[in-house]
């Protein structure tokens, strides 16, 4: 990573309150919420949690979360929250109950490992929790995606607590995939997920989009946005001249303004005035979102990672040699905060002044330092990994005008 970037990236911190733009950031309701309530069973008023959807009672949730808690001596709210946490963030993303796939599922327990650093042992009651719910949803007749279901859509069993537990779906068999002992989950055969992308896999990658796919992939890639935040950005929240841009959506509700690099303005604009401006003379959609589909409505979370898919498919076909295995919307985001991480340390190593774990966080949107922690259970150690001199030698450096995939039209400069 050179200097000039380096610099770059230190004056898009926050570091003083003129920096912060001079609009609001728009707050998204979540539409599913947790109320406590008093249940009639054995004429007995009995306290119990229920999942509502924009106020009204979700039956068949919480006709599958009275079963759960009715096993229970108490009143027990976490297979409620967890339930209401899964489906706002899949609500986030578009994506009904029909539509969500084994992906969005593994991709969300994957934040929820990495980013808010949870334990290996609440990751599995995550998966319980939520496997349980749609191996009911699947008995009482919802039509879940293909992929949850086992090959022969026949029911299997896990052994869990000494217990045989019966299944229809395979989100239970996810467990494996997070063990803090990833060799043991990969020896056994499971799937293994590109943590981290080469810059061979960057470039090959970004070749295989459409514009609008690439500016949202390189933005994950070179910014470290989570892509529901990529795809909050609006007209109003990024600037090409100055080299900035600010999702309206974040996690953590802080205002999240991130250093664009010049290719990328360039890539972007190049988009916004061709490809983004025909959709809107054929659709006539006034919409404010900067990443628009072909219909004039917002890219969505499963429509940006279907075309992640099938663009890695075609990387492993045409080069087999880059090693990319199956691909999930984060590593984008795992990318840059190890290519940062890495460059911190050498220059902390070389006694040269750089980003304290404080400017790292506002970098990342993280809340603290612990989530680094969790990125480091996840994918080894950043400091160890082999992957990390590649990203050691001019993170950016390698992202120019020459080896990206070329945009004509592009009036793009950089305000002197």
């Amino acid at each position: 990573m050179n200097d000039n970037v380096i610099d770059s990236l230190n004056n898009a911190l926050y570091t003083d309150e003129s920096a912060i733009l001079d609009f609001q950031t728009p707050q998204s309701i979540n539409p599913y919420t947790v109320e406590r309530a008093l249940i009639e069973r054995k004429g007995e008023l009995t306290p119990c949690y229920l999942v509502l959807r924009d106020g009204i009672p979700a039956t068949a949730i919480n006709k599958h979360l009275l079963v759960k808690q009715a096993k229970y001596a108490h009143p027990c709210s976490t297979p409620a929250y967890v339930i209401e946490d899964f489906l706002n963030t899949m609500d986030s993303y578009g994506l009904s109950i029909e539509e969500i796939t084994r992906g969005n599922i593994y991709d969300y327990l994957s934040e929820a490992y990495v980013e808010d650093g949870k334990a290996y042992k609440t990751i599995l009651s995550y998966i319980t929790h939520i496997g349980d719910l749609f191996d009911d949803l699947q008995i009482h007749g919802f039509q879940l995606h293909p992929s949850l279901l086992t090959t022969d859509k026949h029911a299997f069993y896990v052994i869990r607590n000494k217990k045989a537990k019966r299944h229809i779906t395979t989100i239970p068999l996810m467990r494996a995939e997070f063990i803090p002992n990833k060799n043991a989950a990969l020896s056994s055969g499971m799937i293994s997920y590109t943590k981290w992308y080469t810059k061979e896999q960057i470039l090959a990658i970004q070749a295989e989009l459409s514009p609008v796919y690439r500016c949202i992939f390189l933005d994950t890639v070179t910014t470290g946005h989570r892509v529901d935040s990529a795809l909050s950005i609006t007209l109003q929240s990024i600037n090409m001249r100055e080299h900035w841009i600010m999702p309206t959506r974040t996690k953590t509700g802080r205002n999240h303004r991130a250093f664009l690099p010049e290719f990328l303005s360039e890539q972007i604009y190049t988009y916004q005035i061709e490809d983004r401006a025909a959709i809107v003379r054929k659709t006539g959609t006034d919409s404010q979102f900067l990443f628009l589909g072909r219909n004039g409505k917002p890219v969505t979370y499963a429509a940006y990672r279907a075309a992640l898919q099938t663009a890695a498919k075609k990387v492993r076909t045409i080069h087999p040699e880059l090693g990319l295995t199956e691909v999930h919307t984060h590593a984008g985001r795992s990318t840059y905060a190890a290519a940062l991480r890495s460059y911190q340390k050498s220059q902390q190593a070389k006694g040269i002044p750089t980003f304290t774990d404080d400017d790292f966080c506002k970098l990342m949107d993280w809340a603290s330092m612990q989530c680094l922690d969790n990125y480091d259970i996840l994918t080894r150690t950043q400091d160890l990994s082999p992957l990390v001199e590649k990203f050691q030698d001019g993170f950016f450096s390698f992202l120019d005008r020459s080896s990206l995939t070329p945009l004509e039209g592009s009036t793009c400069t950089k305000s002197k």
